[in-house]
């Protein structure tokens, strides 16, 4: 999984960085503004994929008994 930071003046500029860069299924992570420019936190919708359910098995596959 590979976060990458996108930064330019504008939220639309950062969004076409973010498509370039990752592809129009890319993740938007989180959106904000810092130091007078828009910050994007971002990842390809393949590692979303990655991170979205619990491995078969694992600890967290499992229900939680009452």
């Amino acid at each position: 999984m590979s976060i990458k930071r996108f930064f330019a003046k504008t939220t639309r500029e950062a969004l076409n960085m973010v498509r370039d860069a990752l592809g129009p299924d890319a993740v938007i992570l989180s959106n904000r503004p810092v130091d007078g420019v828009v910050e994007i936190l971002a990842l390809a919708s393949d590692d979303a994929a990655s991170i979205s359910a619990p491995a078969s098995g694992s600890a967290m596959d499992q229900p939680e008994p009452q």
